[in-house]
């Protein structure tokens, strides 16, 4: 009997050592699943630093494509040059200068009537009747004039560029012609114009009971915007902007040990990279490449087994622990895969940090600190400048980590926050500086990013 129940028991063990194995091969492959399947550029180079490797020769034909800043730099003066295309509505002014006339003329009839006696000699009727219509024509021609210009629509392409050099491009019977803006009338200045100029405008002393004329029935816009020809029109004209600023030829010192990589050798070796990485590193066999990253991530995860098995041991024995502690860094890389493909958001927003946080609250620093790098390490073979990224939030995470052992008040929760916050600005900073040479070319919108990811750090506690 008791043989019996050491065999279940045996057996029991051996079911869930072969489940939380196959747990450690289910996060591995989910893992390795996010990873690009491409060859990776084998140098590490630092703007500012030394080039640590072997002479690079070019081993083929590649553009030197222009930084980011000067490409953006570039697209900006051109597109001062820029105007956006409305479309002009003709009916509009045909109808709103009917109704004038149409509206204006009951008037004066109304004023006829209301005053039949003061009219009854011909005489005074036809000198009102003839004033009334030079009246009415002056205000038809400037309500003609206004539309001719064209009154524009409340658009935020215009109230963005608001000058009196600013242009735009009229749309007419398939015709563009440009205008000054400040020859285009708002509703706001086209009804200024009607006020002023015929609120006082009386055709003479005896002209009585002058129709009362509200000018803002006969105004309205009739031009808008066209954001299919305008997008269509930037587009060609930043089609006109070339990303590449040289070449390298197949046989060509790109950089030799020991030179510096200054701005010039930067771009080169980006350049080369990029040109790498998208052509000839799609040549390698798919299969090595998938080779190579198992033995990475396996060794990585090895790693982090003998760790627990040195120092927390009893988590080995539990599979809820085991799969706590294989989900933090499985869902961390995928929100890295996924940031590592938005302009919206910096890879430095994400509160990676609290991974060190929450496995310190429930085992230790050291295995808290232990499933961190392994994370960070992985991450920083897909996110630009892996090397940077990794460091910055080794050290990150360290400061992290002292914040959670010594987690005693919420008072120590803002303490924690602020000094992982400073922990990124500073080591960001030294990286800066050390590339750079300049505090001017500083991102200070990084330090926008490590503060979001420090408040999120302080929200999650």
């Amino acid at each position: 009997m008791l043989a019996k129940l050491n065999l279940t028991n045996y057996n029991k063990l051996k079911l869930n050592n072969i489940f939380r194995i196959f747990l450690v091969v289910l996060a591995i492959s989910a893992i390795i699943f996010v990873f690009p399947r491409r060859s990776s550029f084998r140098y590490e180079y630092q703007k500012g630093s030394p080039w640590k490797h072997e002479n690079l020769i070019a081993n083929y034909d590649f553009p030197i494509y222009k930084s980011e800043k000067e490409y953006q730099k570039e697209k900006k003066n051109l597109l001062l040059n820029f105007y956006p295309h409305f479309n002009i509505n003709t009916e509009i002014s045909k109808k709103q200068i009917e109704n004038f006339e149409t509206n204006f003329k009951e008037s004066v009839q109304k004023i006829l009537e209301n005053d039949s006696v003061y009219f009854s000699k011909s005489s005074l009727k036809k000198e009102f009747t003839d004033s009334a219509n030079i009246f009415k024509e002056e205000i038809k021609n400037t309500l003609e004039k206004i539309y001719s210009f064209g009154i524009i629509e409340n658009s935020e392409i215009i109230e963005d560029e608001i000058s009196d050099t600013f242009k735009i491009v009229v749309l007419k019977d398939k015709i563009a012609e440009e205008f000054n803006y400040s020859e285009i009338y708002t509703l706001k200045k086209a009804y200024s114009l009607l006020k002023n100029k015929f609120s006082s405008d009386i055709p003479n002393e005896n002209f009585i009971g002058i129709p009362r004329i509200e000018f803002e029935n006969y105004i309205r816009p009739n031009l808008f915007y066209n954001s299919e020809i305008s997008e269509k029109v930037k587009q060609d004209m930043l089609s006109e902007i070339s990303r590449v600023r040289g070449m390298v030829q197949k046989g060509e010192l790109i950089i030799y040990k020991g030179e510096l990589v200054d701005e010039q050798k930067f771009l080169v070796l980006n350049s080369f990279k990029k040109e790498y990485e998208n052509s000839a590193g799609e040549l390698t066999n798919i299969g090595t490449i998938l080779l190579g990253q198992i033995i990475i991530v396996l060794l990585l995860f090895t790693v982090l087994f003998f760790n627990i098995l040195f120092f927390a041991r009893k988590i080995l024995d539990n599979t809820l622990e085991v799969i706590f502690i294989l989900l933090l860094p499985v869902i961390f890389i995928y929100l890295y895969a996924g940031l590592n493909y938005s302009d919206k958001f910096d890879i430095y927003i994400m509160p990676i940090t609290i991974i060190p946080i929450i496995i310190s609250g429930f085992y230790s620093a050291r295995i808290g600190i232990a499933v961190h790098t392994i994370t960070i390490l992985i991450i920083g073979f897909f996110v630009p400048n892996g090397f940077e990224f990794v460091l910055i939030q080794f050290v990150a995470g360290y400061i992290a980590t002292y914040g959670a052992v010594n987690l005693k008040t919420r008072g120590n929760l803002l303490q924690n926050a602020v000094l992982i916050f400073f922990s990124y600005s500073l080591m960001y900073t030294g990286f800066e500086i050390m590339q750079e040479g300049s505090f001017l070319q500083i991102n200070l919108y990084k330090y926008l990013w490590f503060a979001g990811s420090s408040i999120l750090i302080l929200m999650s506690y």
